[in-house]
């Protein structure tokens, strides 16, 4: 019995793959079976096709519901489940850059029209920005969390797939 879910599940995810956008309420009802999904194989696939759903519907995504779910008992995970788990924590980080690219920073010191060309008449209005920084978005703090559990595992192979996720997105300008 243990072994035909994840064999069933193998068969699911192919055909799911054949025509991904008609069964997209086959993958929330996987996803809203993980909890009581005991197979470490099986959960590994259900948190995979959470994963390739990640980017398909921006409005309807559960992907960042989940993985807020799976960071909370990311230790007691089964090494496949990990690592899905991390792909699926790039995924979901990669889409949100890609949805919401950071703002470049605008100097300090800007006049009223938006410019900061230093050989300007300076009677003009100078507009000084003085508000907090905006804190990071929870997006962002899972995937900073994800990494920092990811740093004391004590398998290398996770660490090591960490570390290029996290190199491939440091820099959110080059996310293609």
């Amino acid at each position: 019995q243990t072994c035909a879910l994840p064999i069933s599940l193998t068969v699911i995810r192919h055909l799911i793959q054949q025509d991904p956008t008609s069964h997209q309420t086959t993958v929330i009802s996987l996803a809203k079976n993980l909890d009581v999904t005991t197979s470490p194989e099986a959960r590994a696939t259900i948190i995979w096709l959470v994963g390739e759903f990640a980017g398909t519907d921006p409005e309807n995504n559960i992907a960042p519901d989940v993985l807020r779910i799976l960071v909370k008992g990311f230790a007691d995970e089964s090494e496949a489940a990990k690592q899905q788990i991390v792909l699926l924590a790039a995924k979901v980080y990669l889409h949100h850059l890609q949805n919401h690219p950071p703002k470049d920073s605008l100097p300090l010191a800007t006049f009223s029209d938006g410019s900061d060309d230093l050989n300007r008449d300076p009677a003009q209005d100078i507009v000084i920005d003085f508000s907090e920084p905006k804190k990071d978005h929870p997006i962002a703090l899972l995937w900073q969390y994800i990494l920092l559990l990811t740093r004391y595992d004590t398998s290398y192979d996770l660490r090591d797939r960490a570390r290029v996720f996290k190199a491939l997105l440091s820099n959110p300008q080059s996310t293609q």
